[in-house]
């Protein structure tokens, strides 16, 4: 009985620190709750020079929390959290140096539940 409690205490814990998923490019819309916390995950190889960066550095309605670099399988998370309600677009660029290979949008639109 006390490993089961254990268990669904770690299971409680991790879910309340996951970032939800953004993966739908512009034109598509992606909701999310006020306050709640997600990540847009890029694929990032750093042999071949090419870093993802985010372009736009004004957003009224969402944070950037962090950047996690998790390897060239996995690429890179930017973490964020929703302060208020309206929508922002996170735009990324992949470039090395001032050469740009690519440009990602990504719609965001915080409700209230």
């Amino acid at each position: 009985m006390k490993n089961l409690l254990s268990v669904l205490i770690l299971v409680l814990i991790n879910f309340s620190c996951s970032y939800k998923n953004i993966n739908a490019e512009a034109p598509i819309v992606n909701e999310v709750k006020l306050n709640e916390k997600f990540k847009i995950n890029l694929p990032e190889n750093h042999t071949d020079g090419y870093t993802w960066q985010q372009k736009n550095i004004s957003l009224k309605n969402i944070n950037e929390l962090s950047q996690t670099w998790r390897g060239k399988e996995k690429g890179i998370d930017f973490n964020y959290q929703s302060i208020q309600n309206g929508v922002d677009t996170l735009i990324f660029v992949k470039r090395k140096h001032t050469d740009t290979l690519e440009t990602k949008k990504f719609i965001i639109k915080v409700i209230i539940n």
